[in-house]
């Protein structure tokens, strides 16, 4: 089961941890129950949290304004919900993105 993506009506459920301050955006892989997430941006005045629907949007193609955090908006670890009329394919699109990101990241190592 993974913990870290839930299909709920109307959209996805999104369980990440944060990693502000990093060298580059990306995914990074899991970290327990949740997605760890790098972003560039610092956890200072909302940058990290508005950085992170910025990426989730590009990520998942969706627009911006359909994703928010439902959890941890003062935290690293967060929980998001992102609204889509297809939630399947939206799961389905967010899961091949980290496959291939984890695929990427153990080829460097």
């Amino acid at each position: 089961m993974e913990d870290w993506i839930r299909i709920r009506e109307g959209g996805v459920e999104l369980r990440v941890r944060l990693m502000p301050r990093a060298s580059r955006d990306g995914l990074q892989g899991l970290h327990g129950d949740r997605v760890k997430i790098r972003l560039t941006a610092p956890a200072v005045g909302g940058a990290a949290n508005e950085s992170l629907l910025r990426f989730l949007a590009r990520l998942a193609k969706v627009p911006r304004s359909r994703i928010r955090i439902v959890l941890g908006a003062r935290d690293r670890s967060k929980t998001l919900l992102l609204e889509s009329p297809e939630p399947e394919r939206l799961a389905r699109r967010l899961r091949s993105s980290l496959e291939v990101a984890v695929d990427k990241r153990a080829s460097r190592d």
